[in-house]
């Protein structure tokens, strides 16, 4: 089956749930295969559909989709400085898809752990995706903020305004929490990727209502202030920010403690 054949699949309503789950493992194969992508806004759409469905095994068979799929147009768009914009644009065409809400973000708060697993995995892959474009484009395209050339927001802006308005700022504990562990395996994998733009929140993390947050971002705090490419002056923010929030005093001298123990 074409590629073509398993989106006009995807999007049909004549079309039943456990056949829509094998024509997505088969269309990830073809994500990850050499084969070029044609209609890149009609698989999109129908990724988009099919991760706002309420069957939770389409849901999932999608986001385990989604990372080859950004990594397949990543891969074209670093591959032609001359296809540079495009390529730009299809990446932040995904990114406006699946992000908000009803997305991956909000996938994050699902009840079963895979599905979890696989939505923090691809919010992992988009926003490597996004940090990568934009240090590609870096020359002519501000890394953050807005584009020059046409006042449209880089895949970086997009992902920064997602992470902190659904994922660090849902209402949903889950969300809060799968969040944080998400920036952590992003700084893991991109060293350089900028954690300053959250810093406010993880640090608000820090008084959470909810027990499970609270230790997450505890741990996870520690593990992004002593990794590769953490600045004194980082460090010393953190500590300011923690101050600024008036956090427990146990908590920032458990937190300060384990920071000066990493070395």
């Amino acid at each position: 089956m074409s590629l073509s054949d398993s989106i006009s699949q995807l999007v049909s309503k004549n079309v039943d749930v456990d056949t829509k789950v094998d024509i997505l493992a088969k269309v990830q194969s073809q994500f990850e295969s050499d084969e070029e992508i044609t209609d890149i806004d009609g698989v999109i759409a129908a990724l988009k559909q099919c991760l706002r469905t309420p069957n939770q095994l389409l849901t999932t068979a999608t986001l385990l989709a989604i990372p080859s799929f950004v990594q397949h147009l990543l891969t074209q768009h670093l591959a032609s400085a001359s296809s540079s914009a495009h390529g730009a644009h299809n990446i932040r065409q995904a990114l406006l898809a699946f992000l908000p809400s009803g997305g991956v973000i909000d996938r994050l708060g699902e009840t079963r752990e895979k599905a979890r697993d696989a939505a923090r995995a691809a919010l992992v892959s988009i926003a490597g995706a996004a940090f990568k474009s934009s240090t590609a484009t870096h020359s002519t395209h501000s890394a953050r903020g807005k584009e020059v050339a046409k006042g449209q927001e880089s895949p970086m802006a997009i992902v920064e305004k997602h992470l902190k308005e659904l994922g660090l700022g849902s209402k949903g504990f889950r969300v809060r929490e799968q969040t944080i562990l998400a920036l952590v395996s992003i700084r893991r994998e991109h060293h350089t990727f900028p954690i300053r733009p959250y810093l406010s929140q993880l640090v608000m993390a820090l008084e959470d209502t909810d027990g499970t947050v609270r230790d997450c971002a505890r741990v996870c705090i520690v593990t992004l202030f002593t990794g590769p490419g953490v600045t004194d002056a980082a460090r010393a923010d953190l500590k300011h920010e923690m101050t600024k929030k008036n956090v427990r005093k146990a908590i920032v001298n458990d937190v300060l403690s384990k920071l000066m123990a990493a070395g």
